[in-house]
């Protein structure tokens, strides 16, 4: 079972945990934001970085809703729940409403740091596609009625260096990689099965610490992202454009 850790910023300024999410909520942005934490990542999600690429600023009165999860070396994920509620620019405090984003952004930070600082498993393999595929079928059913979002984007810090039934790491994938990439991304859907992933943009970020590794991973992502496309879903290689969603 997964464990659920969900922050809420409220109008007395204090940040609480809670195990859901007020009723009353809604947020114009939803996030699911997916974190390899079994190799040494070269490019970390941080707080900044995700609210600008999300045009959350201390002077708008948007709602963010953000899932953060690990992908480890088996099913067990961790995930947490990040939540800013959207406000009414006409009848909210204007300075409060600065002091709420400012705190969002400094819980968003240390719930990340948490997840990314796992050095206990840093070197173990991981179960990537499988732990997409969930997350992915979870967000294609949260409706605008059950969230409010009307934007849902899907973020993926991970080498996609894929090891279970299927693992990249064997010489014959690897092989099948370079020459068959869809005989890969078959096996990989048939053991995953994926909803429609119409409305859900994806992100693929991993920043390659040489040239061969680099050109390996162009590999890996194109198998990753020819799969998600076939299901609807817009997909990006690289890094996060500033302001993509815009403010």
């Amino acid at each position: 079972m997964n464990k659920f850790i969900l922050f809420t910023v409220i109008t007395a300024l204090v940040v609480s945990c809670t195990k859901q999410q007020r009723s009353q909520d809604t947020f114009n942005i939803e996030l699911a934001v997916l974190i390899d934490v079994t190799d040494h990542h070269l490019v970390y999600p941080d707080a900044n970085t995700l609210l600008e690429f999300a045009g959350i600023t201390p002077d708008t009165y948007k709602g963010i809703r953000i899932t953060l999860s690990t992908i480890t070396d088996g099913d067990y994920t961790e995930t947490l729940l990040c939540t800013l509620p959207k406000e009414n620019s006409l009848t909210s405090n204007k300075d409060r409403r600065k002091l709420r984003v400012k705190q969002f952004t400094k819980e968003l930070s240390s719930q990340l740091t948490k997840l990314t600082k796992r050095d206990s498993i840093k070197k173990a393999k991981s179960i990537i596609f499988r732990t997409c595929a969930k997350t992915l079928n979870t967000f294609s059913k949260t409706s605008a009625p059950q969230t409010g979002s009307n934007v849902k984007v899907c973020i993926i810090y991970s080498d996609l260096l894929e090891h279970s039934n299927i693992s990249f790491y064997e010489p014959e994938t690897i092989e099948k990689l370079a020459k068959d990439p869809a005989t890969i991304a078959t096996a990989l859907e048939q053991q995953n099965p994926l909803e429609d992933l119409h409305g859900i943009t994806v992100f693929l970020v991993y920043k390659a610490p040489d040239y061969n590794e680099n050109e390996a991973y162009v590999k890996r992502s194109h198998v990753f992202a020819h799969i998600l496309r076939n299901h609807g879903a817009e997909v990006y290689t690289g890094s996060l454009p500033p302001a993509f969603i815009h403010p």
